[in-house]
């Protein structure tokens, strides 16, 4: 089952479900069906895509025109063979998903672990939306942002985009 059937599966339901930077939030006056909550997180990277491209925000072909252009730029201005540009146009595509997809929480909880500050780990901001930032412990972070990247690159998937390689995005 895609995206769209997922959507409408959950209306049919009662379910009703909003994209929330990188997670869904789902509102139902009674408990879902524990095998469609299942599905909906299986494809929550093309949920997202599905629900962003009903809500005016980019659609699947402004990702690819985004990409195209990327690569194109790499290929043609940089000299790069076709397919190592469309691995850096993917990165740069990711990146850019994570961007207009900002995760926000509260200073006093780790997004990653869901903890407080402890003993010798402190949280600490990361992102400077205008909606606020993430807390994280910097242990919590690359596997945080692995979990980002996968969710990007799964909406990206959902877009008709898709990587020759896994995504080689550098930490800075």
């Amino acid at each position: 089952m895609n995206a769209v059937d997922l959507l409408a599966q959950a209306r049919r339901v009662g379910i009703r479900i909003q994209a929330s930077g990188a997670d869904l939030k789902l509102e139902a006056d009674r408990p879902p069906p524990p095998e469609l909550i299942k599905a909906l997180a299986d494809k929550k990277g093309e949920v997202l895509a599905a629900l962003r491209d009903a809500s005016g925000e980019w659609a699947a072909g402004d990702w690819r025109m985004y990409f195209e252009e990327r690569a194109a730029i790499r290929e043609n201005d940089g000299g790069l063979a076709r397919a190592e540009a469309e691995r850096g146009a993917f990165d740069d595509a990711v990146i850019m998903w994570m961007n207009r997809n900002p995760v926000v929480c509260a200073a006093d909880a780790c997004v990653g672990c869901g903890r407080p500050d402890r003993q010798g780990s402190v949280l600490l901001p990361f992102g400077a939306s205008a909606a606020g930032r993430a807390w994280l412990h910097s242990e919590c972070w690359e596997p945080w942002r692995e979990r980002r990247v996968a969710t990007a690159a799964a909406a990206l998937k959902a877009a008709g985009i898709e990587c020759p390689a896994v995504p080689r995005l550098r930490s800075a």
